[in-house]
């Protein structure tokens, strides 16, 4: 009797010790905690419908209910320019930043803006996820970055076709940061540089007559009602970040830090882009195949030309990594590196 009551007990320990090696088990002994998550996307736009509750979902899941976040979509806790020192400072927990645009802050991640370095947004999310990686922790050491994802590259809308080199000088272009307007300044062209908020109004009263937008975003904006001429070129893009502050990140127990670091993975910041994208690239069937529309190629010269005029901004950009105590030419090549070995180039 007394042999089977020392098996029932000792297969009771097992059950036990298993039952706390079970999946979900360790989280759900963990405290629980609410993370404040700000971001700046409208609350119709995929980011907000699609991306973040998937993410953020998830992450709740996967902690056995200990991880809650609390989302605030639309700018409510502060300007997009800021949501890098929102996350710093510890204004949110969690925050989605554009640092382009805050120009020459963080020189290195800024090389993802250089002209026609990519094309698929998706790969090159991936691409930029691995490479950015062996620098954050010096570029971005304030916080505890996430995930880093590109955005589906702009294309030039006109309201003439652009035919040559010489058609930018003088024109008076609307650029998404601070890299294309260096680019585009050097090709002769006007800059206006307005938030994406005020392109429409800017065009319609002709204080710009292009513009650099993705597919989707331009018919979502109103802009494709006042530019009918659309250059089939990914003339480029910008990044992002997730982030997060360093100590809520450090106040999680092991297993919550674990379940964190499981969706801050290059795979996770594909995902977190892809209802973005695909809804981008959607924009340049239905504008292609819309009347009084030109979706047009580029010829062989004119686009050795466009690459060519990268040297310019190229230069200033590695000008500014030099001064921050990088090798500008290795920071490079292993970006681009990083771009072929995924096919986003």
């Amino acid at each position: 009797m007394t042999g089977r009551r020392c098996g029932y007990s000792t297969g009771l320990a097992l059950a036990a010790l298993a039952a706390a090696f079970a999946p979900g088990a360790a989280q759900a002994q963990d405290p629980q905690v609410t993370l404040r998550f700000s971001h700046w996307s409208p609350p119709a736009h995929p980011m907000s419908t699609i991306s973040v509750p998937d993410w953020t979902g998830a992450i709740e899941k996967a902690s056995g209910g200990s991880i809650k976040i609390q989302v605030y979509p639309a700018g409510q806790l502060g300007a997009p320019a800021d949501h890098y020192d929102i996350a710093r400072d510890g204004v949110a927990d969690i925050s989605w930043a554009n640092v382009s645009f805050q120009p020459g802050r963080f020189p290195i991640i800024q090389a993802i803006e250089m002209p026609l370095l990519y094309s698929d947004p998706q790969q090159a999310t991936l691409a930029l996820h691995e490479w950015y990686a062996q620098y954050a922790e010096k570029e971005m050491k304030d916080v505890k970055l996430c995930q880093t994802q590109v955005l589906f590259p702009s294309e030039i809308h006109s309201k003439k076709e652009l035919k040559s080199i010489e058609d930018f000088r003088g024109l008076k272009m609307r650029t998404p940061n601070a890299t294309q307007a260096r680019y585009f300044s050097n090709l002769g062209s006007v800059i206006i540089p307005i938030p994406a908020t005020q392109a429409r109004d800017a065009i319609e009263k002709g204080v710009a007559e292009a513009i650099t937008f993705p597919w989707q975003s331009l018919i979502i904006f109103g802009i494709d009602s006042l530019v009918n001429y659309h250059m089939d070129l990914p003339i480029g893009g910008n990044a992002f970040e997730l982030m997060f502050n360093r100590s809520s990140y450090n106040k999680l127990s092991a297993a919550q830090k674990k379940v964190i670091d499981d969706h801050c993975t290059p795979q996770w910041s594909a995902r977190f882009m892809e209802a973005w994208n695909k809804q981008e690239g959607q924009g340049r069937t239905t504008l292609a195949t819309k009347s009084g529309h030109v979706v047009y190629p580029v010829a062989d010269k004119f686009r050795a030309d466009l690459l060519a005029a990268a040297d310019v901004p190229k230069k200033e950009w590695a000008d500014s990594v030099r001064k921050a105590g990088n090798d500008p030419d290795q920071v490079w090549n292993s970006l681009v590196d990083a771009m072929k070995k995924h096919k986003a180039n």
